[in-house]
């Protein structure tokens, strides 16, 4: 991820880059691009390591299972990068991230902002993109196996401040 002026290039185009991404204004120095993008990975790697030994060999030697890891990681920068520039725009702006051949994303902004419904179900379907590469049953395991649940649990819980954001939200 590489800074053009106040704007991200994202690494990869993601599948979803028509969606809408609804937030409502926040503090930033509560939460900055590095801080927020590192911690979803670490969170999602402690939930990964739960139930697929051994899966950063796969990213790295599987096509599939690589590219599944290419569209999360630009999710999640996407993500990041929204939650982090916000502050700066008025209602309706756009935030214009490049991609690696410099092709623009444009994401509509409005005042509003995800419910945590619409966040759990992103968030589900974008790590089932990757995780079901790496682990068929999943699902079964975050919700069957104790420390894998709390992994989940801790992982979806940050998503979802920084998703449905709100001017309560705190980020550790």
């Amino acid at each position: 991820m590489n800074q053009i002026g106040n704007k991200y290039k994202i690494s990869q185009t993601d599948s979803d880059n028509n969606s809408i991404i609804k937030w409502e204004q926040f503090n930033s120095n509560e939460l900055n691009f590095e801080n927020c993008r590192n911690t979803l990975l670490d969170k999602f790697e402690n939930l990964a390591n739960q139930f697929a030994a051994g899966w950063k060999y796969h990213i790295l030697n599987t096509n599939d299972i690589k590219e599944a890891w290419i569209n999360f990681e630009d999710f999640y920068t996407e993500i990041c990068s929204l939650a982090t520039e916000r502050e700066l725009l008025t209602v309706n702006d756009e935030i214009e991230s490049r991609d690696i051949t410099g092709s623009l994303f444009t994401y509509s902004i409005t005042d509003e902002y995800r419910t945590p419904e619409q966040c759990d179900e992103l968030l589900t379907r974008k790590v089932d993109a990757l995780a079901s590469k790496l682990s068929p049953n999943w699902t079964t395991t975050i919700t069957n196996i104790n420390d894998t649940s709390k992994a989940w649990k801790d992982f979806k819980r940050y998503f979802q401040q920084i998703c449905a954001q709100n001017h309560r939200s705190k980020f550790y």
